[in-house]
This record gives structure tokens, sequence and C-alpha cells, in this order.
């Protein structure tokens, strides 16, 4: 049998790392319902830019920078919505 397919790639790494990245936007923003809100749009944004994963060893860092930005893109459009 020959690879996953992207679906099953993305289901493994959500049961990597889902509680990991969960904490780490609880951190940023000290909200549950954030960190909820910024763990899945991680995992969707991964889902699309998939392909750009050139390693599959260094997604760990790869999904942590993804939400990060988004947890920064967030804080911006809330500073100029003020």
């Amino acid at each position: 049998m020959g690879r996953p397919g992207p679906d099953q790639r993305i289901e493994n790494l959500v049961e990597a790392y889902y509680v990991s990245l969960y904490r780490y936007g609880y951190r940023l923003s000290g909200s549950a319902a954030e960190a909820e809100d910024l763990v899945q749009e991680t995992f969707c944004q991964a889902q699309v830019k998939f392909q750009q994963l050139r390693e599959p060893q260094r997604a760990r860092g790869w999904l942590f920078s993804i939400l990060r930005n988004l947890y920064l893109h967030n804080v911006r459009d809330s500073k100029a919505a003020q």
C-alpha cells in the first residue's frame, strides 16, 4: 500500500498535535474559545497547504508557526477595528 492520502495525513497530525497546539493557543490568547478556533483554523490551513510541508518530521514546528501567525493576524485585525 502507498502513502496515506491527504485526509489521513491531516487526521494523523490532529491526533498527534491537537492538545499541544490547544495549550499553545490558550497561552497566547488566554481564552479557551479562541484557542479552539485557532487550532481549528490551523488544521484547515494545514490541509490546504499540506504540499508546502517538505519534511514530515518538521510538521510540529510548521503547525505551531501557522497557529502563531493566525494569532498575530487576529491581534492586528482587532487593533485595526478599534
